[in-house]
């Protein structure tokens, strides 16, 4: 029987080894064959700045997660989208993980899904968060004008350089019971659109959708869906007078017009107050002949407005995955200058003096700070060191006290039996007990001293009785 019992628990001696070494085996090979991650960047209609940048990031992003042994494999993918508004709703709704926006443009009253409310803009219960990453490069509003609009009854065209003059031949035009002019102001749900909007509510500028044409509109909304290039060709086709880019200055849509000569470059005269009241618009001047071109584009300096485009990242990013990402931004900063020489020069300092509308990653500020890059546990331990040290010695006092008082507890049952003892075999008996739990430490020396001394004790009543 013995025996039996003996080869019963013979395997139970490997189970424990053997179940450590298969799941340190199992957590090796998941760490190595773990699939790559993917992260969507969501940028803008393809050909445009947005786009380009956004392929250019995502192979410079590639070289910051290479995998094992140096943490996960990230596949980046550039996406196309209609512009900055699409682009902070797929970070909240949680369909991309980083994308391109214009600092200040709100996510409004809109989503892909559906109305959203103002509160999404930091996002509602299981939505993601916005946050801003780095600031890359400034974009100005550049509005292109055919150089042959004017009044039907009048002779040649009107000579217009600015808003303010588009506001006169509108009005112009009303009276000589002209229509109203076709305009292009950005894709639906783009950063392009949000700005033409503000502009053009600020000269007092009425607006209808082409679709539903109105004599009493200034401007009629065409291209909803459009890119830069619709646009392009939608000028050059006299389909539209008027188009908005809110775009750098290497967008090859405005290249190509300003070479043909057949169109101009307004200025917003009111740019100053436009900035007074959104003070997220930037005022800047164009140089005379920015473009290269028949006749001189713009044929003076103006002025315009011009945003920060930013790139932004959802919340759900990690301390570690954010510092990754800006960290190659600065180690690519001459490639990144060579391929876009419109991009603002990469400054840690400037980065950490910027206050943008969405907040600033933490990953991204440990990086702009100087700081190492987050480790995950090993921050949250360096973090939380002094409470868990904290914890770990009230912990080690409170098993102390603990350990004190089981060892009183199991030792007075010994004791008790001791004292209704009738004989020497049964003291010796309660001795080798004691024996035994201070063998296995469940009684302290003090304790199992004080035992032998009773058992000493009761030991001498004995002889004394006999």
């Amino acid at each position: 029987m013995a025996q039996g019992q003996g080869e019963e628990k013979r395997p139970r001696r490997f189970r424990a080894p053997a179940l450590t070494v298969a799941l340190i085996l199992a957590l090796i090979a998941w760490y190595l064959y773990t699939p790559p991650t993917t992260m969507l960047i969501s940028s803008g209609d393809p050909g445009d700045m947005y786009y380009l940048v956004g392929a250019v990031l995502d192979d410079i992003f590639e070289d910051a997660f290479p995998g094992f042994p140096r943490g996960r494999d990230v596949d980046f993918t550039n996406i196309p989208s209609h512009g900055a508004v699409e682009n902070v709703t797929r970070i909240v709704m949680g369909k991309a993980q980083l994308g391109l926006a214009e600092e200040g443009i709100e996510l409004g009253t809109r989503t892909a899904q559906g109305p959203v409310g103002d509160q999404s803009r930091l996002g509602s219960s299981g939505q993601a968060e916005v946050r801003t990453l780095a600031q890359l490069f400034n974009s100005p509003l550049k509005i292109v004008v055919r150089r042959d609009m004017g009044l039907h009854q009048a002779k040649g065209a009107a000579r217009i350089e600015t808003l303010g003059d588009l506001r006169t031949l509108i009005d112009l035009r009303r009276r000589g019971q002209d229509g109203p002019l076709k305009a292009f102001i950005g894709a639906e749900d783009s950063g392009t659109r949000k700005v033409a909007r503000l502009v053009l509510d600020h000269y007092g500028f009425t607006t209808k959708p082409a679709s539903q044409p109105s004599a009493s509109a200034d401007l009629l909304i065409v291209g909803d869906d459009w890119s830069f290039e619709q646009a392009k060709r939608g000028l050059q086709d006299n389909a539209i007078e008027i188009a908005f880019f809110l775009t750098a200055f290497g967008t090859s849509a405005v290249r190509d017009l300003a070479g043909t000569g057949r169109f101009a470059l307004l200025g917003i005269d009111r740019a100053e107050g436009i900035h007074r009241s959104h003070p997220f618009l930037d005022v800047v001047t164009v140089p005379a002949s920015s473009y290269p071109a028949m006749l001189k584009f713009p044929e003076t300096e103006i002025q315009t407005l011009a945003v920060a485009e930013v790139l932004i990242g959802s919340s759900k990013l990690t301390d570690k995955e954010a510092y990754r990402i800006v960290e190659p931004l600065f180690n690519h900063s001459h490639d990144l200058g060579s391929a876009f020489p419109f991009m603002v020069p990469l400054s840690k300092t400037d980065q950490l003096a910027q206050r943008f509308y969405y907040p600033p990653h933490a990953g991204a500020t440990a990086f702009y700070q100087g700081r190492h890059e987050p480790q995950g546990l090993v921050d949250f331990l360096q973090r939380y060191r002094d409470v868990m040290l904290g914890v770990f010695s009230f912990g080690g006092t409170a098993w102390a006290i603990f350990h004190f008082w089981a060892g009183r507890w199991r030792s007075r049952p010994l004791v008790r039996r001791l004292r209704h003892s009738p004989d020497e075999t049964q003291i010796y008996e309660i001795e080798h007990e004691a024996s035994h739990l201070y063998a296995t430490a469940k009684i302290n020396k003090e304790t199992y001293e004080s035992v032998k001394e009773y058992v000493r004790v009761r030991l001498n009543e004995l002889n004394r009785r006999q």
